[in-house]
C-alpha cells in the first residue's frame, strides 16, 4: 500500500478532475492522466475502478492493491510534483504482470511525449 503522503484524497480529485490535465496516455487496459502539483514535492497517485465495469467490490480493492504495489517497486520512474490518476478501462485481468506491463507502457508513452 502506498503511504498517506503519496495518495490523493477525495477533494483534491474532485478538483482535478474539474481541470484540463497536462498530459493522457491510454492502451486497451488503463488510461493514465497526469496534473501539475505545485503543493508537493513527491509524486501522488489515485486509482479509479468504476462500478459500472467491475460489479463486485472484491474486484475493484483487488486491482487498486495489485497497481499500487507495481508502483511500489517502480517508484523511481515517476516525476516528482505530478498527480497521476489511472483509470481502468476494460475488463482488466487482476494479474499483476498485466497490470504492471500496461503502467510501463503509459509510462513510456508519457516520458516519450515530454522529451
Amino acid at each position: 500500500m502506498l503511504p498517506k503522503k503519496n495518495r490523493v484524497d477525495r477533494s483534491t480529485l474532485a478538483f482535478l478532475l474539474a481541470r484540463k490535465p497536462l498530459m493522457v496516455a491510454q492502451n486497451d487496459h488503463i488510461r493514465m492522466v497526469v496534473y501539475k502539483d505545485v503543493q508537493h514535492d513527491h509524486p501522488r497517485f489515485c486509482f479509479i475502478a468504476p462500478k459500472k465495469k467491475y460489479k463486485h467490490a472484491v474486484t475493484r480493492h483487488l486491482l487498486k492493491r495489485r497497481c499500487s504495489s507495481s508502483l511500489e517497486k517502480g517508484y523511481g520512474c515517476f516525476k516528482k510534483g505530478y498527480i497521476y490518476v489511472f483509470f481502468f478501462q476494460s475488463k482488466v485481468t487482476p494479474s499483476q504482470v498485466t497490470i504492471r506491463a500496461s503502467i510501463d507502457d503509459l509510462l513510456m508513452k508519457i516520458n516519450k511525449n515530454t522529451q
